[in-house]
């Protein structure tokens, strides 16, 4: 049996935008030095010259990182 996903794959910077303009979480894995990370939270500013990305959680945690960096993004819903 062939399973074939309903959901449609968005772009990265359609992900970033949309959490922007519209506060939604996304779930962020990256590289951090030799570490993979995974962080949870809305994005609250894109330098699109320097390429980074500052995201918050709900705890107001605050995680600057690189869209070099970036592994994946998904939308959490």
């Amino acid at each position: 049996m062939l399973m074939i996903p309903k959901e449609k794959r968005n772009s990265i910077q359609l992900l970033i935008s949309g959490s922007l303009e519209f506060h939604f979480e996304l779930s962020f894995i990256y590289l951090h030095g030799d570490q993979i990370v995974h962080f949870i939270g809305t994005v609250h500013y894109l330098n699109e010259g320097t390429n980074e990305i500052r995201v918050v959680n709900r705890f107001n945690d605050i995680v600057l990182m690189q869209l070099t960096d970036l592994i994946a993004i998904y939308r959490i819903t």
